[in-house]
């Protein structure tokens, strides 16, 4: 009967030691499954990429020694999408099941355009999951384009100013702010917003001449090309 009691307790040890199914357990989800990321041609350890529509980073899942291999793991994220390594953005999805070569699972997350300070990236296997977070950083622009650049215009006229940013890799993240001022000579005082907002790569403001004085005024563009620099471009326009 001891013998009986013995065996059976023995087996249930062995049970509870193999079957990770339910994560209410007292199992660190670390020993489950194991997130981690590395840049492609890049030796950065911060979990950061440019919000710039192509920019990626290979995420990684590991499945712990007490989980079976081979298994699927789902991976998923709040921003940007999820493909093979290899697969183009186009064929990206938020969500991507990955069967693991023996114990990992390796998928590549691009980033969008949109500036995302967290997003969350998890995996899961069985009932067990675990995250990680990436941030989306402001692409600015790498070239600029600002028309016309000179204004001949009635002093009623409106003129109305087009800015076109573009990168060499990927596009410029929605919602850069560029900062617009009057320069010398200021001779005319002129109605132009404090501020303009590239979405699209595009944008466009207007300037009007309220007191309908003749002569010439300089309109400044302060477009930031990085976090603590900017380029200047200059309007000038001549009322008549």
């Amino acid at each position: 009967m001891k013998s009986f009691i013995y065996l059976f307790s023995l087996g249930l040890l062995f049970a509870s030691c193999n079957t990770l199914d339910d994560p209410s357990e007292n199992v660190n989800v670390n020993d489950v499954i194991r997130l981690s990321a590395f840049y492609q041609n890049s030796t950065s350890s911060a979990y950061t990429i440019s919000a710039d529509g192509n920019s990626q980073i290979e995420i990684s899942a590991v499945l712990g020694e007490q989980m079976k291999p081979n298994q699927a793991i789902e991976f998923s994220t709040t921003h940007g999408l999820l493909a093979l390594p290899g697969q183009p953005i186009s064929e990206g999805k938020q969500t991507l099941t990955v069967n693991a070569a023996y114990r990992e699972a390796i998928v590549v997350l691009y980033s969008g355009n949109a500036v995302q300070e967290k997003v969350v990236v998890s995996a899961k296997v069985g009932n067990f999951s675990n995250v990680m977070n990436v941030g989306f950083t402001t692409a600015y622009p790498e070239l600029v384009n600002v028309g016309p650049d000179f204004v001949s215009a009635a002093t009623g006229d409106t003129a109305s100013i087009n800015l076109t940013a573009s990168r060499n890799s990927g596009v410029v993240s929605e919602g850069v702010t560029y900062h617009i001022s009057t320069a010398a000579p200021d001779s005319i005082p002129l109605n132009v917003p404090e501020f303009g907002i590239l979405n699209g790569q595009t944008s466009q403001f207007k300037i009007t001449n309220p007191l309908g004085k003749t002569g010439v005024a300089n309109v400044r563009i302060a477009i930031p090309i990085a976090a603590d620099d900017s380029i200047v471009r200059t309007i000038q326009l001549i009322y008549q």
